[in-house]
């Protein structure tokens, strides 16, 4: 028993000194603001949340003060949100705002229960329809096709004025794609392995790993040169090559569909059955509103009818219905601009504005409808009405934590831009293509090449040190900066004109042919002046959110369970 006791001692004080956050009630009452309380889960969760977006962590004690006032903002938030909130229900304008909206909730749960519950379809109407209408289920004739691409090279004219001279390095990357395709293409009829030579051959990446394989396709889905090819060779025949925008095409066609009629299962069914659904909830919605304008009693105010006159204030009653939904003033002008333009009139006679008002009449019964049907009382509206209104208040809220009038000075953004001039500068900002050589004379004689017409790409597949995969992608090191090639060779590159080739650079690697494709420059104030207006509004914003807090938390009565806050550590787990 003894040795029990030493044994057991130890682990109960082990558990004190490290583990005391598990011995803690999260549900308890850990403090309250104004009277709204708060738990030691919530202040758990807010810590949690803290040390998850932190850069540098922080000790327990600094990250337990800062979830505690992280905590205390939010109530105080919270209480001013529930104030805003009632007022704004005090308000006509935001009221009328939320029973339009809320108004949509209940009626889209009446539509459901007494419209679309009410239709029903049988297999039969569904088999009729189909009969009826056989041509919409047409599918049209189709192809499936293989292809390998060989692309053209780009022609390297940069620095060439004549329009000859260009024309000719046109032709000379075209003739050599095609030269290429037609080697493939009698591979390919020889009767090599199609998806090796694919895998070995096409340009198109996409594709090249699966054979080339394109699918089934419709007639039109190609480029014309290309779908007329795949449309007029017979399944199991190769053909090329075939010239396209994108290069040159070796065509295998595996199976031609034509044109067919779907049967009538799966998803044909599912169609139709969608289609009549639709027919009869708009048959059954008409029926519904016709009953209800039919038994509904009407009042109307002549007195707004009988004017042409704006003057009438937005609360003004112009329509009731069933003497208890009103149709108000700002409603029925928001409506004449539009009926005005739909009949094509500059002013309305009585006959067209009770014409106008029988259109509005709908919304007003189902208004009136949602409500003697009891859906206003539905759970799902209950909480959508909720929901607007703190949504509403909480946006109030965020705005007068703003300084919704301030506008940075061209001083300000200067001065921020000046202090932080190295965020905008590019660090890699030269876009290079690259081959390497051991010999330096043998560079020279390749580079005369390419000055006198050879494509450097092509010049860098061939001569690039590696496996022909490695010679695919090396050549092209896209952008670099001082630190990634060296100073010597990035210097070389950056005292280049766009599309001008280095004579050979040496370095630690052999000797380089350097060619540079792109510059990119340091971002100027011009640029980048939106985003540092922005950063600017944000900083003032979270200054006045940090003053306001701090009168709010001055003046609110703060209770804080102190022995219970010593007791929990935020970084031990529940």
């Amino acid at each position: 028993m003894r040795k029990l006791v030493i044994v057991v001692l130890p682990m109960l004080f082990m558990a004190c000194l490290f583990g005391s956050s598990k011995l803690i009630d999260y549900e308890r009452t850990l403090g309250t603001v104004d009277g709204r309380i708060f738990t030691v889960a919530q202040l758990d969760s807010v810590s949690k949340l803290i040390m998850k977006n932190e850069a540098e962590k922080q000790g327990p004690r600094e990250l337990k003060n800062e979830a505690l006032d992280s905590l205390i903002m939010q109530k105080l938030i919270e209480i001013r949100i529930d104030s805003v909130a009632e007022e704004l229900n005090k308000d006509w304008e935001f009221v009328r705002k939320k029973e339009r909206n809320i108004g949509e909730t209940a009626k889209k749960i009446l539509y459901q229960e007494k419209i679309i519950a009410a239709v029903k379809i049988d297999s039969s109407e569904i088999a009729e329809h189909y009969e009826n209408n056989k041509n919409d289920f047409k599918v049209p004739e189709q192809v499936w096709a293989k292809h390998i691409l060989i692309r053209r090279p780009d022609p390297d004219t940069a620095g060439i004025e004549s329009e000859g001279k260009r024309q000719e390095k046109i032709d000379e990357a075209d003739r050599f794609a095609r030269e290429r395709a037609e080697a493939v293409l009698e591979k390919a009829l020889a009767g090599d392995d199609w998806d090796s030579l694919a895998v070995t051959y096409s340009e198109d990446k996409q594709n090249a790993s699966k054979g080339g394989d394109l699918g089934f396709f419709y007639r039109g889905r190609m480029v014309p040169e290309f779908d007329s090819v795949a449309f007029s060779t017979p399944p199991g025949e190769i053909v090329g090559p075939v010239s396209t925008k994108f290069g040159y095409h070796i065509v295998r066609v595996e199976e031609y569909k034509p044109e067919s009629i779907q049967p009538l299962e799966g998803d044909v069914t599912t169609q139709i059955r969608g289609i009549l659904a639709r027919e009869k909830e708009k048959e059954i919605a008409t029926v519904y509103v016709d009953s209800l304008k039919e038994n509904g009693s009407f009042e109307f105010n002549d007195e707004v009818l009988n004017s042409d006159d704006s003057s009438f204030s937005n609360s003004t009653w112009v329509m009731t219905a069933n003497a208890s939904d009103t149709l108000f003033y700002d409603t029925y002008a928001d409506a004449l601009p539009r009926f005005k333009k739909w009949k094509k009139v500059d002013s309305l006679a009585m006959d067209d504005k009770m014409e106008m008002l029988d259109y509005l009449k709908t919304n007003l019964l189902l208004a009136n409808a949602v409500k003697v049907e009891g859906y206003t009382e539905d759970p799902q509206v209950v909480k959508a009405e909720d929901d607007y209104v703190t949504r509403e208040a909480r946006q109030v809220v965020i705005n007068i934590t703003r300084d919704l009038e301030y506008e940075p000075t061209e001083e300000e953004v200067e001065s921020y831009f000046n202090e932080h001039i190295d965020d905008y500068k590019v660090e890699r900002k030269l876009m290079v293509y690259h081959i390497i050589f051991q010999d330096s004379v043998f560079a020279e004689v390749v580079r005369d090449s390419i000055l006198l017409g050879a494509e450097f790409v092509e010049m860098a597949k061939r001569y690039y040190p590696g496996e022909p995969e490695i010679r695919e992608v090396a050549y092209n090191l896209d952008y670099i900066g001082p630190r990634d090639m060296g100073e010597v060779f990035y210097n070389a590159a950056n005292d280049l004109e766009i599309g001008e080739i280095s004579h050979p650079v040496k370095t630690e690697w052999g000797y380089h042919l350097i060619k540079l494709m792109q510059r990119k420059e340091d971002k100027t104030m011009a640029q980048v002046k939106p985003g540092i207006k922005h950063t600017l509004k944000n900083l003032r914003d979270t200054e006045k959110k940090r003053k306001l807090f701090e009168e709010w938390k001055a003046v609110a009565q703060i209770e804080i369970d102190d022995k219970l806050l010593s007791k929990y550590d935020p970084l031990l787990s529940r």
